[in-house]
């Protein structure tokens, strides 16, 4: 192998192995400054990887690229969601299509779509103590009843193409399945954009 091939790939496996650790480091809440130090670091072999794929030859580069766009893609889906919550109300916003209910008709504390809560979205009791918890007006005032979607007293705010994808993302996954579905919609959509630019 080329020299200059071999160290942009070096410098690229050191990418995915950073993006991986940072994916799984849950550090958000925990340890935000130790957080931002991996994100960073991801940063910087970012470009140390642009700058050394500058001087790899011409027919090496897109081999490299695609290889690195499937791997990047990749990472993302080897722990959920780290540092947003919006995951949450994209799933929720697809279970509310799929029981034929306009998801901007109600907002997800709404008591008239209690009957789709579960302990995912919806959690009850001492798990309401974690992170990232909302709390949800309920009947049973004695235990603390908590949703995983951020602002529940405020109404979607995602467009219909947006919406679509939620509805198509959650009639194809299993019962079950929480933030994989959305996780590899996402790697698939990336790797779609890449291969676009990629034939320009």
């Amino acid at each position: 192998m080329n020299p200059r091939t071999l160290l942009a790939s070096t410098i690229l496996a050191a990418l995915v192995a950073a993006l991986v650790h940072t994916q799984r480091y849950d550090g958000y809440f925990t340890d935000p400054v130790g957080l931002f130090r991996w994100y960073a670091a991801c940063w910087v072999l970012f470009v140390l990887a642009l700058l050394a794929l500058r001087r790899v030859p011409v027919a090496g580069v897109v081999p490299l690229v695609l290889a690195e766009a499937v791997a990047v893609a990749v990472t993302g889906l080897v722990a959920p969601p780290r540092t947003s919550t919006d995951s949450y109300r994209y799933a929720w916003d697809g279970r509310v299509q799929s029981a034929g209910i306009s998801p901007y008709d109600h907002t997800p504390q709404d008591p008239a779509l209690a009957w789709l809560r579960d302990e995912w979205l919806f959690p009850t009791g001492p798990s309401c103590n974690g992170p990232g918890r909302a709390p949800v007006p309920h009947d049973d005032a004695g235990t603390p009843h908590c949703t995983r979607i951020n602002r529940p007293a405020v109404h979607t705010i995602y467009p219909p193409v947006a919406e679509a994808y939620f509805l198509a993302v959650d009639r194809l996954s299993p019962d079950g399945a929480r933030h994989k579905p959305l996780q590899t919609g996402g790697a698939l959509i990336s790797l779609g954009v890449t291969g676009a630019l990629g034939s320009v």
